[in-house]
């Protein structure tokens, strides 16, 4: 799950709303929208994202490289034909976390595409949770205090499946 953005510097352009657009390669994407609170902003949104995590040959258990991007736009109204602003960014690569088995805290560095030196830098701040075999609320609660991405692997361990990030 998308935790929250932190901290939010006063420089950056007054957004009172903002689109988190996600994309993993060409065929997973979402997005949702966030009010921008005073130095953070809350998302606390899931997701769920399946994903094949190829390794990278060797015997040191590693992946190739499986990007999160994760972009943040104001989402104030715009004129017809006029895209969101871009405000800034963030990548995760989910194969640096491999096959998980507990809840992994991540925090990206989130870059801005207009900074001022005196910008503390910030952090989106998500959780990745491994897949259960099923949904109930017992297994979920073992990580209700944090967003979550759950997983599975397949018999070869080469495919993981991420049911959901929140």
């Amino acid at each position: 799950s998308i935790k929250e953005l932190k901290p939010w510097p006063t420089s950056q352009v007054p957004a009172q709303c903002v689109l988190l657009k996600w994309e993993n390669g060409e065929n997973n994407s979402g997005s949702f929208i966030a009010v921008v609170g005073k130095d953070t902003i809350m998302f606390n949104e899931s997701f769920r994202l399946t994903l094949t995590l190829e390794p990278k040959g060797g015997a040191d258990n590693k992946f190739q490289k499986n990007l999160l991007e994760l972009n943040v736009y104001d989402a104030k109204k715009k004129d017809k034909g006029v895209k969101n602003k871009l405000l800034g960014s963030a990548v995760v690569n989910l194969a640096d976390y491999g096959v998980l088995t507990n809840c992994v805290p991540v925090g990206a560095p989130f870059t801005f595409k207009k900074s001022s030196r005196n910008d503390a830098s910030a952090e989106i701040y998500l959780t990745i949770e491994p897949a259960g075999e099923d949904e109930d609320e017992g297994y979920r609660s073992s990580c209700s205090s944090q967003p979550k991405m759950r997983g599975s692997v397949d018999k070869d361990g080469s495919e993981f499946s991420l049911a959901s990030l929140t």
